[in-house]
Formats: C-alpha cells, sequence, structure tokens
C-alpha cells in the first residue's frame, strides 16, 4: 500500500472539507450582516414615522385633543383616510424578527395606540355630523323628539372626547419612550460599528475593509483543491511513465540476450 499517496490524498480532502466549512461560515456571517442592515434600516425608518405622527399631531390645523375642557365635545374634523402606518404595514414580517423584546412591544404597542386614536376620532367625526344635522333639523321643525335625539348624541360626544383625550395621552407618551428606545438603539449601533472599524487591520484591500469577500475564499478553496488533484494525476503519470520505461527496458533488454 502507497502510504504517501494515501495520507496526500487524505491530507487533501480534509483542506478541502475545511475550505468548505469556512466558506459556509463566511456565507452564514454575510447574510448576518445583511439581516443586521435590513433591521438597522427598519429602525431609523419607524424612527422618522413616528416622529412624523408626533409632529403632525402637534402642527396639524385641527383643533388640538388635549385643550378639549371638561364635559365638553371634540368638536374637530379630520379624515383619516390615508395610510399613516407604511413603514410599520410594509414590514411588520420584519419588525417582528427584532431581537430586542422590549424594543418590539413598544413598536406594536405605538402603532396599536396610534390606530386606537384615528378610530376614535373617525367616530367622533360621525356622531358629530349626526349631531350637527339634529341640531339644523330641530331649528328647522322645532320637534322635541329630534331635540331630545341631539341631546342623547351631544352626551356621547361628551364620553368619545373623554375616550380620546385619554388614547391621545397615552399614544404620546408611547410615541416618546420609543423615540428614546430607538435613540439608544441606533446610537449603540453606531457606536459598535465605529469600533469594529477602528479595529480592522490595515492589510485588507481598501475597497472591501474589514473582510473578505466568500467568492475570493471560494476560488482559494478551487485553488486548492486543483492543486491537490494534480499533484495526485502528476504522481500517477510519472508512475505510469517509469513502469513502461522499465518494461521497455526489460523488453530491449531480453531481446539483446536472444
Amino acid at each position: 500500500m502507497n502510504w504517501h499517496a494515501f495520507i496526500s490524498t487524505l491530507l487533501g480532502g480534509f483542506i478541502t472539507f475545511n475550505a468548505i466549512l469556512f466558506t459556509n461560515a463566511l456565507d452564514l456571517r454575510k447574510r448576518k450582516r445583511t439581516h443586521d442592515a435590513l433591521i438597522h434600516a427598519l429602525l431609523q425608518g419607524l424612527q422618522d414615522d413616528v416622529g412624523g405622527l408626533l409632529e403632525m399631531a402637534e402642527t396639524s390645523p385641527v383643533r388640538p385633543i388635549q385643550d378639549v375642557a371638561e364635559g365638553k365635545p371634540y368638536e374637530g374634523l379630520f379624515t383619516a383616510s390615508q395610510d399613516y402606518f407604511i413603514v410599520y404595514h410594509s414590514n411588520a414580517a420584519l419588525v417582528m424578527q427584532i431581537a430586542d423584546a422590549d424594543l418590539r412591544r413598544s413598536i406594536m404597542q405605538t402603532y396599536t395606540r396610534a390606530k386606537a386614536v384615528l378610530d376614535t376620532v373617525n367616530m367622533n367625526r360621525l356622531y358629530l355630523e349626526r349631531f350637527h344635522y339634529l341640531q339644523s333639523t330641530f331649528l328647522k321643525t322645532k320637534d322635541a323628539s329630534v331635540q331630545a335625539e341631539s341631546e342623547d348624541y351631544r352626551q356621547a360626544l361628551v364620553q368619545i372626547a373623554g375616550q380620546l383625550k385619554q388614547a391621545d395621552a397615552q399614544f404620546r407618551r408611547t410615541a416618546a419612550s420609543l423615540l428614546e428606545m430607538l435613540s439608544r438603539t441606533l446610537g449603540t449601533e453606531l457606536k459598535e460599528k465605529t469600533m469594529i472599524v477602528a479595529e480592522t487591520p490595515r492589510d485588507f484591500p481598501p475597497s472591501n475593509p474589514g473582510y473578505v469577500k466568500a467568492g475570493r475564499i471560494r476560488q482559494l478553496c478551487a485553488k486548492i483543491a486543483g492543486c491537490f488533484a494534480r499533484k495526485q494525476n502528476t504522481k500517477q503519470c510519472l508512475r505510469q511513465r517509469i513502469n513502461s520505461h522499465s518494461q521497455t527496458l526489460t523488453t530491449k533488454t531480453v531481446s539483446l540476450g536472444q
């Protein structure tokens, strides 16, 4: 048994196997970096989205909800016909992949309470339109039943105003807390990336600092495997030539002896 050929083959297979494992590890690392980049972009988008909602609530020309007096209906007319949560709705599956459970819960609570505010505003608008219609009808007809129904709607509007103030206050608190959490999270990620870049060795190519592309590693592994394969083929060819040459010499020697 040719132990040298066996050991060479075994060593080549071992190196190739480790190269495959190393390549898979690089692929996993690359996918993780891509996923982390998506999460980072999502958090930035949510930060801008929630900040925009708070700014809209502060600068809207509609009467502020928190200024409604106790026992009075909210008479601000606002139609929530647009999708104000496009970042959240478009990336709901990605939100569930956020590793920080507290941050994930805060995001969901903020958008749930924002939707509750809009739903209450829409309900208040419907009741308010009906109330104004009944008042106008009563002024024309002087019907007592219309006046009684109008008073019922006014009492309902007072209750809705209280619910609306409470929902608005909860949304503002949750949104402010979420913005603080997002600022801390994004600031921490930025610091970690800065430390990684600062600790990166200087001998990497300038175009890709800090890591080697998986494709280049695959090429290197393929070259190593090819070298071992060629080495084995070369050894086999040499053996065949030596055997052929030995047979030729034997044949010539036999011929001369005869």
